[in-house]
């Protein structure tokens, strides 16, 4: 998704800016689109096992995302109760 929202952002670019001169750029972003667009076609919709791997492993992430903040607010609170 990443590399489409580039894509899509370049484009607008060079048709902006270069105008027609753009053309055979724009076109390589068109078919570099369709690639981006068949390949998600063939990856999607997931399988429930591959829909459960995915939820299980955002489940890890968020966890791992939660303890980091939780850890950084009890260091910052530290800090901020020293310094009074």
């Amino acid at each position: 998704m990443r590399e489409a929202k580039e894509l899509l952002a370049h484009r607008a670019e060079l048709l902006h800016s270069d105008g027609p001169d753009a053309t055979a750029a724009v076109r390589q972003s068109w078919q570099r689109l369709d690639e981006l667009a068949r390949s998600a076609q063939e990856r999607f919709p997931l399988s429930d096992s591959a829909a459960a791997d995915l939820r299980g492993d955002l489940q890890r992430r968020v966890l791992a995302l939660h303890d980091a903040e939780v850890a950084a607010h009890a260091a910052l609170s530290a800090v901020l109760t020293g310094w009074r």
